[in-house]
């Protein structure tokens, strides 16, 4: 169970992102693969640029090659860091659960498994597995 939390990320300062319209006038840049990112866009008319992977579209940013790029929240903020750019962020833009799929004939597993991820959870056994990346976690339940 994780949360996925799409935003834009920007070199400029003064280049405002709040909304997916905001992007449809710029270049934009997302990983090719990373589904989420590449239909949200194509089904908001977004034209964009996709690189196999992270760092070359965070290195066509800080070359002023792309104006944004569209990703994943706590992947792109670990990527920038480990490769020393400085990145804005934009207002969220997209957010939903992820969850594990099991297949019908281990559909008996699913109580088990959701009281593991639930103790996991409230026992803070998954943050400090995840390390860096435990801001994929999904918001505790109330």
């Amino acid at each position: 169970m994780a949360t996925e939390t799409l935003v834009a990320f920007t070199i400029k300062p003064d280049m405002q992102v709040s909304s997916w319209e905001d992007l449809t006038l710029l270049r934009v840049g997302v990983v090719r693969g990373a589904n989420l990112p590449v239909t949200i866009c194509k089904t908001k008319g977004i034209d964009t640029y996709e690189a196999n992977n992270l760092e070359q579209l965070f290195h066509l940013l800080a070359n002023s090659r792309l104006d944004a790029v569209v990703h994943h929240l706590q992947v792109g903020l670990n990527t920038a860091d480990s490769l020393g750019i400085s990145v804005q962020m934009s207002h969220v833009l997209h957010k939903e659960m992820v969850y594990h799929v099991l297949n019908r004939k281990h559909a008996s597993l699913a109580p088990k498994l959701a009281k593991v991820f639930m103790d996991m959870l409230d026992e803070g056994t998954s943050t400090r597995i995840l390390g860096k990346w435990a801001g994929m976690l999904p918001d505790p339940i109330e």
